[in-house]
């Protein structure tokens, strides 16, 4: 399976995508190699709250790569397919994240926009 027919499955199934995102962290976190995480999947709901407070910490370097470095406004209005356009942000984001592709889709489906409005509003 390629990286735009794994989008596809992750913006249709949102829990699988959340699923995917937290067990990657989860097993980095353990230290757990060439494997993932076993443990029990929280609700749907508990892992768009951990997302959330991930994307909390993160806050500053995420809004950075996202909004300025990538210029999420600009290429939103040059590149009009969601999955070509969370290919691109992937790419940008693997220079300081780990699992960019599953990131990439979440801040695309979760609305970037929010993220990036005041960078948006200052130009």
């Amino acid at each position: 399976m390629n990286k735009e027919q794994l989008i596809e499955i992750y913006m249709n199934d949102e829990e699988f995508l959340f699923n995917t995102w937290y067990s990657k962290n989860i097993s980095k976190r353990l230290g757990i190699e060439d494997g993932e995480f076993t443990g029990a999947m929280l609700p749907l709901k508990d892992l768009k709250d951990k997302f959330k407070d991930w994307c909390t910490d993160n806050y500053k370097i995420l809004k950075k790569t996202v909004c300025m470095d990538f210029n999420y406004e600009r290429n939103k209005e040059k590149i009009q397919d969601t999955v070509s356009l969370i290919m691109l942000l992937s790419r940008h984001l693997e220079i300081e994240f780990d699992f960019p592709l599953e990131l990439a889709t979440i801040i695309i489906l979760m609305g970037v926009d929010k993220l990036c409005s005041n960078v948006m509003n200052s130009n």
